[in-house]
């Protein structure tokens, strides 16, 4: 993230980043949640002081095997299936969540595996199977042979996996890599060699799985909660046009028959009554706006209340009304 904060935190429609995967875990009725935290851990302890979290500390960041292996000791009286998800990737929905709980199942597999279909594999970790459909490896893009770098079912780094034969496999993990790091990948080819079926399950909507590393992945993450969010409110009776140009976040309250112009955004609590306008170029935030309120563009509107009927234009400093 090229960035003084921790991945994790960097805010997305006004939430950490962390927070959409702990909710979605939540909402599937998950508990016993666990966080592997290791850069900026006090910082990320403070921001998620949640009595249903428990902090693992990885002290030295030597790989996903080894985030898990941390998680060893704490979970010892744990036995049933463990979910590992990665921080960072927050649009994972619950539907799919549950999904691939419900295929673990069916299959009686030793480990599931959640993958996806992409037309631009570089960089991630390609699902290797067997004459039987069954994943029998997941290699690395750095550690994969060119023949492997065509294949474009990739690994999204989401397992379900027993506890106990989650705990074994990880401790029979070695560094030998290009990165000298543990892999968490490796458990599949691990559970291979004993005999143990290991399933893919492949999501349609690539979306849903794709990790934030940059700013860019953040944007686009951005732009796709906000584009469902206007969806949302236009099947509720809100007129949005430009809806690629127009931001409403998620507290934001919309009435029927509102319409909405572009180039406008609406932020924190703001709540538009029925039947408004709000023109182009127009800045929204935390107002309460009553009914049949016209706002010309240009306007800024912050913290107001603004009565029934009222049309607000051009404001130099805070608000104009006629």
């Amino acid at each position: 993230m090229k960035s003084g904060l921790a991945k994790v935190l960097h805010p997305l429609s006004g939430r950490p980043i962390l927070s959409y995967v702990i909710e979605t875990l939540l909402l599937c009725g998950l508990k016993n949640i666990h966080v592997v935290i290791g850069y900026q851990a006090d910082r990320v302890r403070q921001v998620f002081d949640n009595p249903v979290l428990t902090m693992v500390l990885q002290e030295s960041q030597r790989g996903t095997g080894h985030a898990v292996k941390c998680c060893a000791d704490v979970m010892a009286s744990f036995d049933g299936p463990v979910i590992v998800l990665c921080g960072d990737v927050p649009l994972l929905e619950q539907a799919t969540l549950e999904s691939f709980y419900r295929h673990y199942l069916e299959t009686s597999a030793g480990i599931s595996v959640m993958t996806v279909q992409i037309d631009n594999p570089s960089g991630y970790g390609r699902i290797i199977k067997n004459d039987q459909g069954s994943v029998s490896a997941i290699v690395e893009h750095k550690d994969a042979t060119p023949a492997q770098l065509r294949i474009t079912e990739i690994n999204t780094g989401i397992y379900l996996v027993d506890s106990r034969l989650l705990f074994s496999l990880v401790n029979e993990i070695k560094d030998d890599n290009k990165a000298g790091e543990y892999y968490l990948t490796d458990i599949v080819g691990l559970a291979s060699t004993r005999g143990l079926r290991v399933t893919a399950f492949c999501v349609e909507d690539s979306v849903q799985v794709k990790g934030i590393n940059t700013r860019v992945d953040l944007a686009q993450a951005e732009s796709h909660l906000n584009l469902k969010r206007l969806r949302k409110w236009m099947l509720d009776g809100v007129s949005i046009i430009g809806e690629q140009t127009v931001f409403v976040g998620p507290q934001v309250t919309l009435g029927r028959d509102t319409v909405i112009y572009p180039h406008t955004i609406l932020e924190g609590r703001t709540q538009l009554g029925q039947a408004c306008h709000v023109e182009p170029f127009c800045l929204i935030k935390d107002a309460i706006i009553g009914d049949r309120v016209m706002i010309k563009s240009f306007t800024l509107v912050d913290g107001e209340s603004i009565p029934d009927g009222t049309v607000c234009f051009r404001p130099a400093v805070g608000i104009t009304r006629r």
